[in-house]
């Protein structure tokens, strides 16, 4: 018979195991998919050539895999043309769900995947926002009309440039701040170097941060004519 010590031994040892595991096991649903579908999941991101394939079964796909370390990486899928959602490989159960209209997706389950969908959201927000505004704008052009149009335009983009650099600077240390921070779609040319100070000195060797750095420090004239492929999504 085996002692109480060595009971209690192996107890600990099998929660120790489990608290290292750091499995990422995605579950998703995608509207209109039907038997056999493929879904492509792609973490390459220069060259766009996928990791691995996906399959969809009854309207589902799912896909699990070890993670050492936190990424960011794209689902292909087709929807009446290529549709492409971004997300995090990170440790823990991702929930996917993919619909024909982009904007209505939706992941949750980890941290880092519902900090993204918080900013995805506020994004899609916005554009709706600004389509909204941009048909304003055509039913009536005068200048009372138009100021008015355009200070609502103005308090978006500071709704979302703000949640955009809190987002940011909250995250500096992993991943999601990562992307960014690379991506300053949002950040006027001072936050983004506040925030690359703020950056833990991992991150100050990698290529996309040391030529943001560079060229920020080197340019007079702002974000707007930094090179595309730099800040594009």
């Amino acid at each position: 018979m085996r002692s109480p010590a060595f009971i209690l031994l192996a107890v600990i040892a099998i929660l120790l195991a489990a608290c290292g595991q750091k499995t990422c096991h995605v579950i998703g649903t995608i509207e209109g998919g039907q038997d056999g579908d493929s879904l492509f999941l792609i973490t390459d991101m220069e060259n766009g050539i996928p990791m691995d394939t996906l399959y969809v079964k009854n309207g589902q796909f799912e896909y699990q895999t070890e993670a050492d370390s936190i990424r960011l990486c794209f689902l292909q899928y087709k929807q009446g043309g290529e549709a492409v959602q971004p997300f995090f490989l990170e440790p823990g159960t991702i929930h996917i769900d993919l619909k024909k209209d982009v904007s209505e997706c939706c992941i949750n389950g980890t941290q880092l995947n519902e900090e993204w969908q918080k900013l995805n959201k506020a994004a899609f927000d916005y554009q709706k926002e600004m389509m909204k505004l941009t048909k304003e704008a055509q039913k009536d052009t005068s200048e009372q009309n138009m100021q008015a149009i355009w200070a609502k335009v103005q308090t978006a983009q500071a709704k979302l440039s703000d949640l955009y650099y809190k987002t940011a600077e909250k995250n500096i240390s992993n991943e999601l701040g990562f992307v960014l921070v690379s991506n300053p779609i949002a950040l006027s040319e001072e936050e983004v170097l506040k925030l690359i100070n703020q950056m833990p000195p991992r991150f100050h060797s990698r290529k996309e941060i040391m030529e943001i750095e560079n060229y920020l420090k080197s340019d007079t004239t702002g974000l707007s004519d930094y090179p595309e492929d730099i800040i594009e999504e």
